[in-house]
């Protein structure tokens, strides 16, 4: 029942190479496992490493990811299960006094949370989430400042559903709290949650996960027809879908959760992209970066109104993923996977980049372009009132295939203040194309090999822009 209940053997660690003072440390603490039950809970931790590794994004992550396991040898076995909670009344003296039955619920499986971070901190000082092991079969877990799990069916899955919780703050995006159509849980009150998963906003221009919505995904993407109850429906779009979709934070209506399924919702299904990218971004910054395959490109980008100045090394790596290397003064260097955070198609070939301030806004965007095997030009983009995107612009604009690497250059009218951006690519047939945008006519394409009645390029094309000095009188020009 206290820690004099058991006894702290030790700190070992299980999984990882990153440097203890830079990874995202994972330390598991046994409960309800006696002296000779120490094997037991090794094999436990042993399973989640296995799990965690397969599922994404840990799976990317992994290289900044420790995992450490603290043998606890407890007085008995198991957990308390009270009656109270709709259990057996059984009790067991243990170390962190596990305990299913929390607020009334069986499966809220609950613990001292105190002794867990003071005994985390004393084994691994660094670590940055505490998640304890209760050996027990009744199905059973919890998330807050600690998170725990049992042993029941599908234990993984328990434990890393928890993590959301613990580690990155995300809300369960179920529509029930205790179970099923509850009384009082008809509508979600009138205030946005905090977490970044689940919302009340159906407002796309603020949306919290509004980066991650297409433009044609209807918002709200699914409603609840009947309030008093959860809802059955089937999903209205394909799998993958990012949009909102009625019933979470334990309310039937009023809540809307990003995708219809995710792992904070059901065991054995992915996280949503919008869970993806919260985990990303607090996991990411910590990876060593792989190595390069070609060359890298860079450019600098500077945030509007503030002033603040940075700079962004961009590289590909043997997988085809785009990683960036960036800086500014407030936060220093920082290290992310875009093609990973943003669920992009592997590129082939080499990247451009370039920065853009829409005219009479003063927004700033940040634009990184690269091919696909299929042609297909896209584009990872960014500015800081919608956060980052992806974009096929080949299909956006029903272009032809690309066969060499893209090249862009921004472009302002003279006297008009008019910003432009273009982005060139050469086709199988040595026709140069360009995909091109300003804010008073939207995307264009056109083949100006054709329209020009050129000959054909036999490599990348090269862009640059001219201003003639008094005259104010601005040129853009492609080279093949």
């Amino acid at each position: 029942m206290t820690t004099a209940d058991g006894t702290v053997q030790g700190a070992t660690q299980i999984f990882g190479t990153a440097p203890r003072h830079r990874a995202f440390s994972i330390v598991l603490l046994a409960d309800g496992f006696t002296a000779a039950q120490q094997t037991d809970f090794n094999n436990a931790c042993n399973d989640f490493v296995t799990a965690m590794r397969a599922i994404p994004p840990f799976d990317v992550l992994s290289p900044a990811i420790n995992v450490w396991r603290v043998n606890v040898a407890s007085t008995d076995s198991g957990a308390d299960d009270p009656v109270s909670g709709g259990g057996t009344g059984a009790t067991a003296r243990t170390f962190f006094d596990s305990s299913f039955g929390g607020n009334g619920i069986r499966r809220l499986l609950i613990c001292n949370a105190t002794t867990v971070l003071v005994t985390a901190a004393a084994q691994v000082p660094e670590f940055s989430v505490a998640i304890v092991v209760v050996n027990s079969t009744i199905y059973g877990g919890s998330g807050g400042s600690v998170g725990t799990y049992s042993l029941a069916d599908g234990a993984t899955e328990i434990a890393v559903h928890e993590i959301g919780h613990t580690a990155f703050g995300l809300a369960d995006e179920y529509p029930y709290y205790a179970g099923g159509s509850e009384t009082g849980h008809d509508h979600h009150p009138a205030t946005e949650p905090t977490e970044p998963n689940v919302t009340i906003n159906t407002n796309r221009a603020t949306l919290k996960w509004g980066s991650l919505v297409a433009a044609s995904t209807s918002l709200p993407t699914m409603s609840n027809p009947d309030c008093s109850t959860v809802d059955s429906q089937p999903s209205p779009v394909p799998t993958g879908t990012v949009g909102l979709f009625e019933g979470a934070h334990y309310y039937h209506c009023g809540a809307f959760r990003p995708e219809y399924d995710c792992k904070m919702r059901a065991l054995g299904v992915p996280f949503c992209a919008a869970c993806s990218q919260v985990i990303h971004h607090r996991i990411g910054p910590l990876m060593a970066a792989p190595p390069a395959v070609a060359d890298p490109l860079a450019y600098e980008f500077t945030h509007e109104g503030r002033n603040l100045a940075e700079q962004h090394n961009l590289f590909r790596t043997a997988d085809g993923h785009l990683h960036a290397l960036w800086f500014n003064f407030e936060t220093g260097w920082h290290h992310e996977d875009r093609t990973a955070m943003l669920g992009a198609p592997a590129a082939v070939g080499d990247a451009s980049a370039y920065s853009f301030t829409h005219d009479g806004l003063d927004l700033a965007e940040q634009h990184n372009l690269f091919r696909t095997a299929n042609g297909h030009i896209h584009a990872f983009w960014f500015n800081f009132e919608t956060g980052w995107h992806h974009e096929d612009r080949t299909a956006m604009l029903n272009a032809p295939p690309a066969a060499g690497n893209p090249v862009a250059y921004t472009f302002t009218h003279e006297g008009r203040n008019l910003a432009e951006q273009h982005n060139l690519f050469r086709t199988a047939d040595g026709h140069i194309h360009a995909l091109w945008f300003n804010f008073e006519t939207g995307w264009h394409h056109e083949d100006r090999t054709a329209m020009l009645n050129a000959p054909p390029a036999a490599g990348n094309p090269v862009a640059y822009t001219f201003t003639h000095e008094g005259r104010n009188l601005a040129e853009q020009h492609n080279l093949f």
